[in-house]
């Protein structure tokens, strides 16, 4: 059970900050709504600070095995040509609908979840490389037209879970493709 603990003190962090900001949140409150004693949070964390980089790092991972899952659950067609296509928008945002209380908090606190470095770790792990193979050789280029395309994406991603992810994942696809080409 001890090894548990560390992702009951994520999990309990993650509810915390949906109600109040990170500086707000005690330790003993993050032991209380996890349900250890103090001593166990010190024996995996010095501060709140530290829980939430690992609490990052867990959903970061939990984004990618899902995200892995479900591309390859899709199958790549050779029809897709684009990071707006199906193969690479459903996955995102399945796994934002499924943890859409969980997306409202990094809406809310974009400072606290390092959006700027899971931009760069995307930039340089998904988009500079597809964009490069569509034919933006220039890499100047590719950042600027990964950070339009991200820019409009999150407006219209953000816009569907601040109205709880009511339209289908295929309608709001629909609805990115459109917007886009």
């Amino acid at each position: 059970m001890e090894n548990k603990a560390p992702l009951k003190l994520q999990q309990a962090l993650i509810k915390l900050l949906d109600q109040q900001e990170l500086e707000q949140i005690s330790i003993s409150k993050i032991c209380k709504e996890a349900g250890v004693h103090r001593s166990t949070f010190y024996s995996y964390y010095d501060n709140q600070y530290d829980l939430l980089v690992d609490a990052l790092q867990g959903i970061s991972r939990l984004f990618n095995e899902e995200y892995e899952s479900e591309q390859t659950r899709l199958k790549q067609t050779s029809d897709e040509k684009s990071l707006l296509d199906t193969y690479y928008l459903k996955p995102y945002l399945l796994f934002i609908k499924k943890h859409r209380k969980l997306y409202r908090i990094y809406l809310e606190r974009p400072w606290e979840f390092e959006t700027e470095k899971t931009f760069t770790y995307h930039m340089e792990n998904n988009f500079s490389q597809r964009l490069k193979s569509i034919g933006i050789q220039n890499a100047r280029q590719r950042e600027l037209t990964a950070r339009f395309y991200v820019a409009g994406l999150r407006a219209v991603v953000n816009d569907w879970v601040l109205g709880d992810c009511l339209e289908d994942v295929d309608e709001i696809i629909r609805i990115i493709q459109e917007i886009v080409f």
